[in-house]
């Protein structure tokens, strides 16, 4: 017999010696080594489910470290938390899991797999742990009735059809980590209504954010833009587009397909103005202004304001209409305080334990972030 065949069968008899499955609590398991292990499918996956960090089998202690593909592919859960041990959530891991409304996702979470949260509908918020560094396509498409979620610092880049037919998603944070937002990323998202996109942000995919019918304001931050064909098609409530961009290219005909460009007005850097005038796409919106990029605030357009008195930790709001929610995060995404304000008289925040923490502010058509900082 060939050697490297040899080699070969005997590291796949290992490999099926090492890997055996077996279940505790009602959740099945997989080894991956002597002391880690997965979570599969098989276990009675109903309601709400905590799986633990670490379990034990046969007087061996095993660390939960993953949840594999198709796991829980349509199971009748209700909430899921995970623990800090889970670095890997499987492609297709929550596929169709109707049911589920709460997920709580764990710090040291590196992936998120494609599919894996795939038309989870009755989901409506979530954070991403900014040690997420991966999510794959379609990771939370059709998950309709997601409002808001916090993505992660680390990411790279937001894959094709990350939250395609996310038709409940309000406005939404990119986080300054990202340089490519893919194909159909927010594809019918008809709920957005503001957009800010950083200066890492220089490369919008094909159809991106097509049919974002309520979008009415975006940001452009960036001084380069590669703007995919029908980028922004069906986003027929736009009303103000601001430009970062000084030499702009030519934009595909059909970018801003069935918008009413009469209807928009185009802001760009000062001294820019001709080159817009002269570059095809660009030349067809007829109302176009010279403003300072560098000074633009997304949230001053909306007449959203977020105050922190240092002195007493006290945080208030203004032109702002009721009820609010406030949710606090720590810097390692996790959410320290909550609480939803019906009349505008502020909140204190002096129970926090002093540190550094980002402040989401949200009501039904607008939200904004703010970091503060608690010294006493």
């Amino acid at each position: 017999m060939n050697k490297h065949v040899v080699v070969l069968f005997l590291l796949m008899l290992t490999q099926s010696l090492l890997a055996f499955n077996f279940t505790v609590d009602n959740i099945a398991y997989s080894t991956l080594s002597n002391n880690t292990v997965e979570v599969v499918s098989g276990g009675d996956y109903t309601g709400n489910l905590v799986i633990p960090a670490v379990v034990k089998y046969e007087g061996t202690v095993y660390s939960v470290v993953a949840i594999k593909k198709q796991c829980f592919f349509r199971c009748a859960l209700t909430g899921v938390s995970l623990p800090n041990s889970i670095v890997s959530i499987g492609s297709s891991a929550f596929y169709q899991c109707a049911g589920l409304q709460d997920v709580v996702l764990p710090l040291g979470l590196l992936t998120i797999g494609s599919s894996a949260f795939y038309q989870c509908t009755s989901l409506k918020n979530i954070n991403i742990p900014s040690t997420v560094t991966v999510i794959e396509g379609s990771a939370f498409r059709e998950c309709s009735s997601l409002e808001s979620i916090n993505l992660s610092s680390s990411i790279k880049s937001i894959p094709m059809e990350c939250f395609a037919g996310c038709a409940s998603l309000k406005d939404i944070v990119i986080p300054p980590s990202v340089a490519v937002i893919y194909d159909n990323a927010f594809v019918n998202c008809s709920s957005m209504t503001m957009l800010d996109l950083p200066v890492s942000v220089t490369t919008i995919g094909t159809a991106a954010f097509s049919g974002c019918t309520g979008l009415s304001v975006i940001y452009l931050r960036s001084y380069y833009f590669s703007i995919g064909e029908r980028a922004f098609s069906n986003c027929t409530a736009l009303k103000k587009i601001y430009s970062g961009i000084t030499n702009p290219g030519q934009l595909h005909d059909n970018v801003f397909y069935k918008l009413d460009k009469s209807a928009c007005t185009l802001y760009v850097p000062v001294g820019s103005k001709k080159n817009y005038h002269e570059t095809d796409g660009w030349k067809d919106f007829p109302n176009i202004i010279e403003f300072n990029a560098t000074e633009v605030k997304a949230p001053t357009d909306y007449g959203l304001y977020v105050r922190f008195n240092t002195e007493n930790n006290f945080l208030s709001t203004i032109n702002i209409d009721l009820p609010i929610h406030i949710l606090v995060f720590g810097m390692n995404s996790e959410l320290c305080f909550y609480s939803r304000l019906d009349v505008d008289n502020g909140i204190s925040l002096s129970n926090l334990t002093p540190g550094v923490y980002v402040v989401k502010v949200m009501n039904n058509s607008i939200q904004v972030h703010r970091k503060i900082v608690i010294v006493k």
